[in-house]
């Protein structure tokens, strides 16, 4: 598996499309990821960078034993039956709104307008930088770079079956 990742992973630096969908991974590879997605019925309970997940749910008040994986952590976190999942969904949706705030332009505006302390600390702490590049992309391959290898690479497997067919023969 290990070797697997590494191999996504040069695939990925050469701008290659990589998605996938890994079910409690090793700790090794659970800390290879650049990026981590972790759903809880469906819906986003944290998006970042794996070092920053413990920290994250810490903050939730949900501490991860020493020395524990990390992925084992957060699987069974989510797994308990005791309302935590939808703890953790509406946790999510709420730092994300203050986060949009802190990071937008119009949210700055607003805490320059009604500035006090802590609105001017979080100004400082959270520098926006208005003269930046509008062009600059933080994805190597653009959206519709991405969308076209899902759409011909879904239509090479939906084309190969024999149903697909007829179905295109009936419609006309």
């Amino acid at each position: 598996a290990v070797t697997l990742m590494r191999i996504l992973r040069e695939l990925a630096l050469k701008g290659k499309t990589i998605m996938m969908s890994i079910h409690q991974p090793s700790s090794q590879i659970f800390q290879s990821f650049d990026q981590l997605i972790l759903l809880a019925d469906a819906k986003t309970i944290f998006m970042g960078k794996p070092s920053n997940a413990l920290d994250y749910f810490a903050t939730l008040g949900h501490h991860a034993p020493l020395q524990y994986n990390p992925a084992d952590f957060i699987m069974n976190l989510v797994n308990q039956d005791n309302g935590i999942r939808e703890e953790l969904k509406e946790a999510y949706v709420q730092n994300k709104s203050s986060n949009n705030l802190q990071y937008s332009t119009e949210g700055r505006k607003y805490l320059i307008d009604e500035p006090n302390g802590k609105e001017i600390e979080l100004i400082n702490k959270y520098p926006i930088n208005l003269m930046s590049n509008k062009n600059e992309s933080k994805w190597p391959i653009g959206f519709f770079a991405q969308t076209w290898v899902l759409f011909s690479r879904n239509w090479i497997l939906t084309s190969k079956s024999q149903f697909t067919k007829l179905n295109c023969i009936q419609a006309v």
